[in-house]
């Protein structure tokens, strides 16, 4: 098979080429006997059919059956050649093959896109990639820079949160800024915290979604509280749906313990607001907040979709939807929040029990009728 390889590729057509490649790499007793002039062959050939993307992939998997760091050179030639997306597709494949010695050879490449692409790839390798991760933040061109800031993010090195919160400081240029605030949500300490709230403040919507989104990435009770601080900052707002949308990170729980708060805040837009949101969420919490404004608002659409969601029960096609919800709210707002959604559940046909969400209730038959809802 291998003498039937050399030098016979190039002359097959590209389907040909393909089925010829499947056949080497399911043929284990090839690997220990694949041979780098080989590889070598294969690589050059995946620089010339480069325009098939399926191919090139095919021929580079199978010229790296056996890794060599001798190909390392010849590979970043190959990724020199070829265009995004399938440059980091195919180092993304090669580098677990290849292992950390062949990629440090692209990652210090002397063009910029094989660099740029290198260390893109790079967090497939894991945390043997950080140390080229960090080394490439100190430095000039922002490409790299960038590439390694969400590198180090997605390998969540959180020994290189001082390096990277330095690209996070005020005064830095928007992407790095952006992206340094994204990795550090994703190292998940609550000490870059301070950076993450102040991003949060900022002039640029599109940094403040970012530097959100990473605190709410952050586990513990420190971000959720970093969080909550922070509602007055985007209530009633254009960016109110990306805070609800960050809320959201933290499970409907956390979320709704969030905004319980400002329920009971001096600043009646704050109490809607939040009304409004925890209505959203299903929170029986912003209820009574939500019916001691209706009457004065009571065609308000945001108002009745969050009483719909809260008390389960939708009268937003009715002449009067505001009135009935009065009148149901008459009646029922002494029970037990469980007890509106059980009613509801009945009333759509499921078998919901009454008292499903009591302490002396069968968990496993209200968790099966809870899944059937």
């Amino acid at each position: 098979m291998l003498e039937l390889t050399r030098g016979r590729l190039p002359v097959l057509s590209d389907p040909a080429v393909m089925e010829w490649c499947g056949r080497l790499r399911a043929t284990p007793a090839l690997r220990p006997i694949w041979d780098a002039a080989l590889a070598s062959e294969l690589l050059a050939l995946a620089a010339l059919r480069g325009a098939a993307p399926e191919l090139c992939l095919a021929l580079t998997d199978t010229a790296l059956m056996r890794p060599d760091l001798s190909l390392a050179p010849q590979l970043a030639e190959l990724a020199a050649q070829i265009d995004e997306p399938l440059r980091t597709q195919l180092l993304t494949a090669a580098f677990p093959k290849v292992g950390i010695a062949s990629a440090r050879v692209l990652v210090n490449d002397s063009r910029l896109p094989v660099r740029v692409t290198a260390l893109a790839a790079l967090p497939v390798l894991g945390m043997d990639g950080a140390p080229e991760l960090r080394a490439a933040l100190s430095g000039t061109e922002l490409p790299v820079q960038l590439a390694a800031l969400r590198g180090l993010g997605e390998i969540r090195d959180a020994e290189a949160l001082d390096e990277v919160a330095l690209f996070a400081q005020p005064g830095q240029p928007h992407e790095l800024h952006k992206e340094a605030v994204w990795a550090l949500g994703r190292f998940g300490q609550p000490r870059a915290l301070p950076l993450l709230q102040e991003a949060a403040t900022s002039e640029s919507p599109a940094l403040r979604v970012s530097a959100l989104l990473a605190i709410a990435a952050i586990p513990g009770q420190e971000a959720q509280m970093a969080l909550g601080a922070l509602f007055p900052e985007y209530a009633g707002t254009a960016l109110e749906g990306s805070y609800l949308r960050a809320l959201l990170e933290l499970g409907a729980s956390g979320a709704r313990q969030t905004l319980q708060p400002y329920l009971v805040h001096r600043d009646s837009v704050l109490v809607r607001r939040s009304a409004l949101l925890g209505g959203l969420l299903g929170d029986p919490a912003a209820a009574s907040s939500l019916m001691e404004w209706l009457p004065v608002d009571p065609r308000n659409p945001e108002l009745l979709e969050a009483l719909a969601n809260v008390l389960c029960v939708d009268f937003r096609t009715l002449p009067d939807p505001a009135g009935t919800y009065l009148a149901w709210w008459r009646d029922h707002s002494n029970l037990p929040p469980a007890d509106w959604f059980s009613s509801a559940a009945r009333g759509s046909g499921f078998n919901l029990p009454i008292h499903f969400a009591e302490a002396d209730a069968q968990p496993r038959v209200a968790v099966a009728e809870l899944l059937k809802v």
